[in-house]
C-alpha cells in the first residue's frame, strides 16, 4: 500500500504530500517530496477538496525543497490562499470558542470541545495568537459536549446571547439524536451543535458514559472549556465516519480522518491507538475502528505496534484504496449504491428510523432543506 506516494497521480500526490505535512509536524520530516512526470494539479485539488484537505496542501508544499516538483504559480497561489482563508475562518471559530466558554460558564455548564474544535484550542495553546489557528484543518462547524441534563439549557443559553436555530430541522428527539438542531451563530458564518452523547443512541456506548469524566481542563479565553482526553480523541475520529456514518460497510475512507489519526496519534501512539481500540464495543464497532487504524497506518505510512490485525482488516484497506482509485463516474455510481445500502442498515438497526422518515415526507420545508444538504454534500463528494 505504500507505493502510492511514489506515484503521479491525484491520489499518489495527495497521500504523499499528506505523509510530509504529519511527518514534519511529528519530528520525522526530512525533506518534501520527490516526483518526477507531469502531475494535473486540478486533479489534486478535486481529490483533496472531497476528502477535506485541500487546506493542508499549502503547508506540505513550502515543505518540499525547490525544484522537487513543477507546481505552477497560480497553483501554489490557489493553496496558500485556500489555507490563509481557513486560517482566518479557524481565528472566527477560536473566538467563538471563547464565547461560548464565557456564556456556559457563567451558566455552570461544563462543555468540552469536539473534533475540530479540540483541535483549533490545541493550536490556540500552542501558538498563544502569535501564528494562523490550525490552517490544515478544515471544520464545517462546532461540535460542543455539554451533560446530557443540561443540553436544553446549554441551548438556551446560546440561544439568548443571539445564536439562531437552522431554518426546517427536524424537532429534537433524544431517543434518535445526539444533538440540538445546529445553532447558526450570531454573524451567520458556521453553526454550533450542541451534544448530548457523541453519537446516536447505541453507538459508542462505553466511549460515550466516561468521556466527560475523562476530559482535560484547558484554557479558552477568560474560563476555561475541556478537551476529551487523548486517547478518546482517536476513539471519536475511528467511530465517527466507520460506526456513525458507516464508512466500514461501504468500504471508504475519508484522507481528513487519517490526516487527524496520524496527528493525535505522532510521533509514538501505539499504545494511545490501543487504548482508543479498547473504549469502543467488542465486535463490529471496534472491527470496523480498528480497520481504519490499519488504513491509516498503511496509507499515512506510520507504524502501529502491538495490535494485530486481521485478514478482514487488509480486506478493508484493500477495497477503500481501489475505490479511491476509481474514476469519477465508479465513485458517482458507489455512492448511490452506498446511500441505499446504509439506509436499508438503518431502517433495520435505528427503531425511530421510520417514523423520522415520515416525519420528514410530511413536511414539504424539511424536504426541500433535506434535500438541499444532501445535494450539497454530494456536489463536494463528486467534485473529487
Amino acid at each position: 500500500m505504500r507505493d502510492l506516494d511514489c506515484r503521479t497521480d491525484p491520489l499518489g500526490v495527495t497521500v504523499r504530500l499528506l505523509q510530509c505535512l504529519a511527518g514534519t509536524r511529528s519530528g520525522e520530516g526530512a525533506g518534501g517530496p520527490h516526483f518526477e512526470g507531469s502531475i494535473d494539479w486540478e486533479a489534486v485539488v478535486a481529490l483533496a477538496s472531497a476528502h477535506l484537505v485541500l487546506p493542508a496542501l499549502d503547508a506540505a508544499l513550502r515543505l518540499a525543497p525547490d525544484g522537487d516538483m513543477d507546481v505552477p504559480a497560480d497553483a501554489r497561489a490557489f493553496f496558500a490562499d485556500m489555507a490563509a482563508a481557513n486560517a482566518a475562518r479557524n481565528r472566527a471559530l477560536a473566538d467563538d470558542l471563547k464565547r461560548i466558554a464565557d456564556l456556559l460558564a457563567s451558566a455552570g455548564i461544563p462543555v468540552v470541545a469536539l473534533k475540530g474544535a479540540a483541535f483549533i484550542l490545541d493550536d490556540a495553546r500552542r501558538t498563544a495568537g502569535k501564528e494562523p489557528l490550525a490552517p490544515w484543518r478544515f471544520s464545517s462547524d462546532l461540535d460542543l459536549l455539554v451533560p446530557p441534563p443540561r443540553l436544553h439549557e446549554a441551548g438556551a443559553c446560546l440561544v439568548g446571547a443571539g445564536y439562531r436555530p437552522a431554518a426546517d430541522c427536524e424537532p429534537f428527539d433524544p431517543e434518535r439524536d445526539a444533538h440540538l438542531p445546529p445553532l447558526w451563530s450570531p454573524g451567520g458564518t458556521h453553526t454550533v451543535e450542541l451534544h448530548g452523547h457523541l453519537f446516536a443512541p447505541g453507538i459508542a456506548r462505553r466511549l460515550d458514559e466516561g468521556i466527560l469524566a475523562r476530559s482535560l481542563e484547558v484554557a479558552c479565553g477568560a474560563m476555561p472549556m475541556r478537551i476529551p482526553a487523548a486517547a478518546d480523541r482517536i476513539a471519536i475520529v475511528l467511530a465517527h465516519s466507520q460506526v456513525h456514518h458507516r464508512f466500514h460497510a461501504a468500504r471508504r475512507i475519508l484522507l481528513r480522518d487519517l490526516l487527524d489519526l496520524s496527528h493525535l496519534a505522532s510521533p509514538d501512539g501505539s499504545a494511545l491507538v490501543a487504548d482508543a481500540l479498547t473504549r469502543l464495543e467488542p465486535g463490529s464497532e471496534r472491527d470496523a475502528a480498528r480497520a481504519l487504524v490499519l488504513a491509516s497506518s498503511e496509507i499515512m505510512a506510520w507504524p502501529v505496534a502491538g495490535i494485530t490485525f486481521t485478514a478482514g482488516d487488509r480486506a478493508f484497506v484493500r477495497a477503500a484504496i481501489r475505490r479511491l482509485e476509481g474514476s469519477r463516474l465508479k465513485r458517482r455510481v458507489l455512492a448511490a449504491v452506498d446511500d441505499a445500502r446504509i439506509e436499508a442498515r438503518r431502517l433495520v438497526a435505528e427503531p425511530g428510523r421510520v417514523r423520522r422518515l415520515m416525519s420528514i415526507a410530511v413536511s414539504p420545508q424539511m424536504v426541500r432543506s433535506r434535500i438541499s444538504r444532501r445535494a450539497g454534500k454530494r456536489r463536494q463528494a463528486h467534485w473529487g
